[in-house]
């Protein structure tokens, strides 16, 4: 399968927003969540699973909400592993 140049653009997307969110990546917080917080590894699980459909669709605007909602659902592991430490 070849990809279209907007795939391409968004699996470029993907990777910058895979880099702010590893740049914000708390030690231990997978494992952690995993185990405590289950929900919040189905949510991010979900997600993930939204942007690879966006992507497969060549679908940028569902691309866009999905990344946005991953996002939003990593940010919400951390502060919920963040308060567990604290």
């Amino acid at each position: 399968m070849s990809e279209h140049p907007e795939q391409r653009s968004m699996i470029d997307r993907l990777g910058e927003g895979h880099r702010l969110i590893n740049a914000d990546y708390p030690a231990g917080c997978w494992g952690w969540v995993k185990v405590s917080r289950p929900d919040l590894t189905l949510a991010v699980e979900d997600s993930a699973r939204s942007i690879d459909t966006a992507i497969l669709a060549n679908d940028a605007t569902a691309f866009q909400r999905a990344l946005r909602t991953y996002s939003k659902r990593w940010r919400a592991v951390f502060a919920a592993y963040r308060d567990s430490q604290a």
